[in-house]
This record gives C-alpha cells, sequence and structure tokens, in this order.
C-alpha cells in the first residue's frame, strides 16, 4: 500500500502539470468551445450572478497565469485550487512517512470558509466591480 501510495503522489503532480500545459497550448479551443456552453438561466432570469456565475472565465485566466484577473471573476477556482494543491504536499509528505498538517482540520475553520463564501456570492451582486 505504501509503495501505491509513494507512486501515486510522485505521479499526480507531473500529470496535472501535463494537463495544465496541454489546456494552456489549446486555449484558442477551450475558448471557442466557452462561446457554445449556454448562459447562466439564474443571471438571465434575476440579473443577478449565481455562485457559478465567471467559473469558466476565471479558470480560463488562471491558465493563463492571470491569477488576479481570476479573482476577480470568481474566487472560487483560485480557492479550489489552493486547498488541492495543499492537500498534494500533506498526501506527499504523509506517503514518504511524514505526517503535515497544512489545513486545518477543525469544523470551525470550514464553516467560517463556507460562510466567507456565502457573503462573497451575495456581496459580489452589490459591488461596482461586477462581472460583464
Amino acid at each position: 500500500m505504501i509503495n501505491l501510495r509513494k507512486f501515486l503522489s510522485a505521479a499526480a503532480l507531473p500529470a496535472a502539470t501535463i494537463c495544465i500545459i496541454a489546456a494552456r497550448t489549446n486555449l484558442d479551443f477551450i475558448s471557442g468551445l466557452m462561446q457554445k456552453l449556454p448562459h447562466c438561466l439564474f443571471n438571465s432570469v434575476t440579473g443577478y450572478l449565481c455562485p457559478a456565475c465567471g467559473n469558466t472565465r476565471s479558470v480560463m485566466l488562471l491558465l493563463k497565469g492571470d491569477f488576479i484577473g481570476s479573482l476577480r471573476y470568481n474566487i472560487t477556482p483560485a480557492l479550489i485550487a489552493i486547498v488541492l494543491f495543499l492537500l498534494y504536499i500533506e498526501f506527499v509528505f504523509s506517503a514518504f512517512g511524514r505526517k503535515i498538517k497544512l489545513l486545518p482540520r477543525k469544523e470551525a475553520f470550514w464553516y467560517s470558509l463556507l460562510g466567507f463564501m456565502f457573503v462573497y456570492y451575495i456581496a459580489r451582486n452589490f459591488l461596482p466591480f461586477q462581472i460583464k
């Protein structure tokens, strides 16, 4: 079991890097696919942004390396990327016998994070830098 964990920890980051490089080299193709995505029904009906509004553009900017621009559209993809990266680092260290905790394990932290995200999703509808 430990050999499988070591293999996965050693192979996961290079595999993710290859996927990111492949996505970056095909940004024009991905942008063309983005034009075919349906518009947000919630936004069309209410005029407000749903929690997912801006995720696609945010991911595209993350792939281009524009972290700040990505945050302007939606902070969710960047936040998920950070959490997954920290979990991967924890996994690598545990696969090689060293337990570290980079992310808090207390429920209060995760509930606070969810509360912050909830407030963010509501507040971004009233801030001056809205997504068009």
